[in-house]
């Protein structure tokens, strides 16, 4: 639930590779001449670009090569001599030119077209002097150098393989799959010591990853050092430009020249907002070993002060953790106008707008997962804040932060045997919303579930549960904001036997089973009422039969052959009706015992289950038949599913006697419940889910969807959501207003070409006629930099299921993100508000993380 941050630090990797000497001890082997162009014709072919091939002369395959945003891609020169594939340590030296002359015993001159090669690495050049006893060379004119992955450019190469040193003069080079190309005056590589060092030196160096002719961004550095052994480099006098205009400088600066994580800075975030103002982050990063790091971030709200946060991270053989923090002390309060404006007008009292000022604000957040690859298993989700409205306040980068009601407090372990799986677990939750009650804890719930098959159709499930149910608000520790009833408090066995046969034959299938079910509890008897009873048990059987036919014929819509099927399910339940009147009005409030249990939402799914309850505290009573109806469309050939749709409900032959407060339900007959799903061509989906009262004669809830991903980049998403509900009174006026659901949802990416992108969404309440959320934007897409521009406004409430319409409140902000690729982001990451607001927006080609 909390905000991950992004480990990348400034990156600036260059790793020349030099796997072996160039000059071994076996004799030259000289090639054919004409093998290859000459350096001069390899100059006019194209090296100037550093083997840059524009889109349009690629083909389809190179094309996959290019980068989102690239016009273009490094493109290696396919290598047909017969050592391409050996290390240049294992392969002898090749060598040829137009001319070679001794001109002493040890000193040898090859002049025009030279081409020298040992394995994977190439060499030409105009000039090579070659002095053998010194194991010296100095190699000149056009001088291109190549290893898979990597082309040097240079005037002039210097090698003296005793001292394992080699330096090249105004170089320029590229790193294909990197997609990073530079400039130095003078690259050195010293590989001395016996191999025991492998130093890179570039001076008055220049890198980037934009395309040849682009220099939007680039890290211009006096000195860089890197060390391959180490893998890690320092820059000195390093400066970030942006079109040639520095805007960021350091006088020393490391960075990792590998995969391997380093300590260091990482980019900053800003933003803006109307509440906490200038918003500023600077996470340091520190790599303390292999399996463990820590990320202190620190972070300046111009209206609320300074907070500290840090995350650390733990991983080994067994177990992955991370423990995630922030505080932030003496709040200034943060800014409200349209708060401020009503108690400048004696509304209401400036506490009201400024709650939180001087208080010291903080959460915590732990997670670890254990005994990946074991047959046990640990588990712990642990989160907790220091007051209601600390999400709101800051953490609201999407709408979901705004609207969380309750954080997750778990720990628990297991181990899972053949047939068995033993599981305990303690729950609690905090609740973020005001007024809102909390679930009660599970402190702790011990499992124990087997499973068995036999017959190759028949399984048993025995499981097996047993929780004890605590809560905030007990009876023994009231608060001063604690409700004047106390919650019941007990425990609570509870077993479910099920013994089933899934039989399927390719016209149909038939499931009957079997099941016992027995709930056991002991209740505190301080907080039931005088006749309640205090351990009651209720022991229950039932029976299912599931069955389906499945009936195909062949026929063409439009020219296209399909399948269609008809696919009738019938589904009976049966289950006696139990006493459950100990469980109704069971404390002196007239509670009754519900730990954690609900009515589930009625759908088409529902009419084929085994229970209408979720949760464990009742015990269905149930003689009821659902008819259910389901047609395919098949495309031929491929078997796609083009269609479907069905239809159903529930025949009661009793009235359910059973229920969550003792009310029987009368009704004959169920809602009917349709779906219908859609696959229109390649890139449009439709869904639609209904529920119908016949009694009411109205529609009781109901979602659509028209959802388009095209190949283009398109996206369309069209989605209305009903649900019919009661009345409720506004806290702040007494007046009613309606609780139904009718929202729409209405969200498009639009690319203008392959680098601009339109995207807007507009979220809207239409029964209190409020916007829930809404925003628009453009997004630049270039091969070495992303831009996005977001305007946004959304309802910044602390949950917008029980917020009345005179308490809610707008908030509204201007986003800005800039992505330099392969470095990092400044600004606001704006994908998480992208993502959840608009279904498929990565989905596109064009998406990038």
């Amino acid at each position: 639930m909390f905000k991950p941050y992004n480990k990348k630090p400034l990156v600036l990797a260059l790793a020349l590779a030099s796997s072996g000497p160039l000059w071994a001890q076996e004799p030259y082997v000289t090639g054919p001449d004409g093998d290859m162009f000459s350096s001069e014709q390899r100059h006019r072919k194209g090296l100037d670009k550093l083997d840059w091939v524009p889109r349009s002369e690629m083909t389809e395959a190179q094309q996959s090569r290019c980068k989102l945003g690239c016009d273009g891609a490094y493109v290696e020169p396919d290598v047909a001599h017969p050592d391409a594939s050996l290390r240049p340590d294992r392969a002898p030296v090749r060598a040829s030119a137009d001319e070679s002359r001794w001109i002493q015993d040890d000193h040898a001159l090859l002049t025009g077209n030279v081409e020298i090669i040992q394995g994977w690495r190439t060499l030409s050049a105009d000039q090579a002097r070659v002095k053998q006893a010194d194991r010296q060379a100095e190699i000149s004119g056009h001088v291109v150098l190549r290893e898979p992955g990597l082309l040097v450019i240079s005037d002039r190469l210097l090698v003296d393989e005793s001292a394992g040193t080699a330096s090249m003069e105004s170089a320029r080079f590229v790193m294909h799959g990197a997609h990073l190309r530079g400039e130095a005056g003078r690259l050195s590589h010293d590989q001395g010591g016996a191999g025991e060092r492998d130093l890179f030196t570039l001076e008055d160096s220049r890198l980037t990853m934009c395309e040849p002719g682009n220099e939007t961004w680039a890290i211009v550095g006096e000195s860089i050092e890197i060390d391959g052994q180490a893998g890690q480099g320092v820059a000195r006098h390093m400066k970030l430009e942006i079109n040639e205009v520095p805007v960021f400088y350091a006088p020393y600066f490391r960075f990792p020249a590998s995969d391997q994580r380093m300590t260091g800075l990482l980019f900053p975030a800003v933003g803006y907002g109307s509440r906490n103002g200038l918003d500023y982050e600077q996470p340091i990063y520190f790599n303390l070993a292999p399996n463990y790091d820590l990320t202190l971030i620190p972070r300046y709200l111009q209206h609320r002060g300074v907070s500290v946060g840090a995350e650390a991270r733990h991983l080994n053989r067994y177990f992955e953790t991370t423990l995630a923090g922030a505080y932030l002390g003496n709040d200034k309060g943060g800014e409200n106008k349209s708060l401020q404006e009503q108690a400048d007008a004696g509304e209401i009292s400036q506490d009201e707008v400024q709650p939180y000022k001087g208080e010291n604000r903080w959460m915590v957040a732990l997670d670890q997962r254990g005994g990946a690859g074991q047959p046990w298993y640990t588990t712990i989700d642990y989160n907790e804040v220091s007051d209601v409205d600390y999400l709101r306040d800051l953490d609201s980068n999407s709408l979901d932060s705004a609207t969380q009601s309750h954080l997750s407090q778990m720990v628990g372990a297991g181990y899972r045997f053949e047939h068995w799986q033993f599981g305990v677990k303690a729950q609690a939750y905090q609740s973020v919303v005001a007024d809102r009650d909390e679930p009660y804890r599970m402190l702790p719930e011990v499992r124990f579930d087997g499973r068995y098959r036999f017959a190759d159709y028949g399984s048993l499930q025995l499981n097996h549960q047993y929780t004890q149910f605590g809560h905030r608000y007990a009876y023994w520790d009231q608060e001063d904001d604690a409700p004047d009833d106390a919650r019941i408090l007990g425990s609570r066995l509870r077993t479910d036997y099920r013994l089933g046969w899934d039989q399927r034959w390719t016209w149909g299938f038939l499931r009957p089973a079997l099941l016992l079910k027995h709930l056991q509890y002991d209740l505190d008897p301080d907080t039931l009422n005088a006749d309640a009873n205090a351990t009651p048990s209720i022991t229950g059987a039932q029976a299912s039969l599931d069955g389906g036919l499945l009936f195909e014929r062949e026929g063409d819509i439009f020219a296209h052959d399909y399948v269609q099927t008809f696919e009738p399910r019938l589904f009976y339940f049966n289950s006696p009706e139990q006493d459950h009147s100990d469980l109704y009005d069971a404390s002196v409030t007239n509670r009754d015992v519900l730990f954690d249990t609900a009515d589930l939402r009625f759908s088409y799914e529902s009419l084929f289950r085994e229970s209408r309850f979720s949760g464990g505290d009742r015990i269905d009573d149930a003689d009821q038949l659902s008819v259910g109806l389901t047609t395919r469309f098949l495309q031929a050939g491929n078997g796609v599913e083009r269609l479907r749709a069905s239809i159903g409900q529930i025949f009661y032959f009793s009235d359910r006697l059973v229920s969550l407060t003792g009310t029987p339900d009368e009704t004959p007959r169920s809602e009917i419940a349709g779906q219908l799903a859609a696959q229109i061509g390649d890139n449009w989906t439709y869904n639609l889910d209904l529920a119908y009262a016949e009694d009411g004669q109205q529609w009781t809830r109901g979602s659509t969807s028209l959802r388009h991903v095209g190949d283009s980049g398109t996206v369309v998403n069209m989605a209305y959501r009903y649900e019919r509900k009661g009345m409720a009174t506004d806290p702040e006026t007494g007046e009613l207003y309606d609780l139904t659901i009718s929202q729409t949802d209405l969200g498009v990416v639009h690319p203008l070409n392959d680098k601009w992108n339109l995207f807007a969404r507009s979220f809207y309440d239409l029964t209190l006629k409020r916007e829930l959320e809404t925003f628009a934007g453009v997004e630049y897409n270039s091969c070495c930099y992303r831009m996005r521009f977001l305007a946004r406004q959304w309802t910044d409430s602390r949950d917008l299921r029980v917020v009345g319409p005179s308490n809610l409140e707008l908030d509204r902000g201007i986003f800005f993100e800039f992505q330099l690729k392969g470095l990092g982001t400044l600004g606001r990451n704006l994908d998480r508000t992208l993502r959840e607001g608009i279904t498929g927006f990565d989905r596109r080609p064009q998406y990038e993380p």
